[in-house]
């Protein structure tokens, strides 16, 4: 794809000699490191560390569950280590990091959201956050690596050293960007539904989840987070959207918020995702909820 794209920006160029030496250059330019996420990702994992000997509750799935729950207002010994693009393949592996690193650990709350059923991380553009996942976690890619997941994991070593930094949140991190207010609604649903529909089976790790949390005694609690309504007018209906997951046999505790009426416009900070005000709502709901099914 580079040389196309090379050809292209540089056949109207005369002198052979230029074309190909700009040719060169634009080859080996190299993909840049989404710090932003590989930030995120650290502060869990250091901050885990430290903390690990006490933490009894695990928070696990995509940036709806990262931006969502409050760990600390919710226990002093849960910890959200749910992050943006988590998948079902790394939340399983993640459930297994935790089973085993984790002595205390009691309980898992799995974020599931409209796409969870068709979402493959490695096989989108986002495809650099796998390397973050091997280098932290020590999690195998789902497929055959390529070069640019290469290139990626020697660049993360240098810069983890370069960027340590420390929290004290239990693993929460305030989402403070979302999507602008200009950007098209059809283009996020399109997506959302896509994967909802993708026939890919990537349930078989939610049941590896949920076989793994009954050999270990581990309490799993599944939850829908809720959506904001001009996201859900141009989705189909819930039964619909969920209709896979209440398939499966063996389903744990599902915490549903997808229609829940507690949320309003000014909880979310675009069609998804929740802001802090909506947090503190979600966090204090999930409690509720999860105390009266104790």
């Amino acid at each position: 794809m580079k040389k196309l794209i090379a050809k292209l920006l540089t056949f109207w160029i005369p002198i052979s000699s230029v074309r190909r030496n700009l040719r060169n250059k634009i080859i080996s330019i190299r993909p840049v490191i989404n710090t932003d996420f590989f930030d995120e990702l650290i502060l869990k994992y250091d901050e885990l560390q430290l903390k690990k000997e006490n933490i009894d509750t695990i928070v696990l799935g995509s940036s709806h569950g990262a931006a969502g729950f409050i760990s600390k207002l919710y226990s002093a010994n849960s910890f959200n280590l749910a992050s943006a693009s988590q998948d079902l393949y790394y939340s399983y592996k993640l459930v297994k990091y935790c089973q085993k690193e984790l002595k205390k650990l009691k309980n898992i709350y799995l974020f599931y959201s409209v796409f969870s059923s068709g979402f493959e991380l490695q096989k989108t553009n986002e495809k650099e956050r796998c390397t973050f996942f091997k280098f932290l976690f020590n999690i195998p890619y789902k497929y055959e690596t390529d070069k640019k997941l290469e290139y990626f994991y020697k660049q993360t070593y240098s810069y983890y050293k370069k960027n340590k930094k420390n929290i004290d949140t239990n693993g929460y991190i305030e989402q403070t960007i979302f999507f602008d207010k200009n950007f098209p609604i059809e283009k996020r649903i399109s997506t959302h539904l896509r994967e909802n529909q993708r026939e890919n089976n990537q349930l078989t790790y939610l049941n590896k989840i949920i076989d793994n949390c009954n050999l270990n005694n581990i309490k799993l609690i599944l939850i829908i987070p809720p959506a904001r309504q001009d996201y859900k007018d141009y989705l189909p209906n819930h039964n619909i959207l969920f209709e896979k997951l209440y398939k499966i046999k063996n389903l744990p505790l599902v915490i549903d918020l997808y229609d829940d009426t507690n949320f309003e416009y000014l909880d979310f900070g675009d069609f998804d995702h929740l802001n802090k005000q909506g947090a503190i709502k979600l966090t204090n709901l999930i409690k509720e909820k999860i105390g009266l099914n104790i």
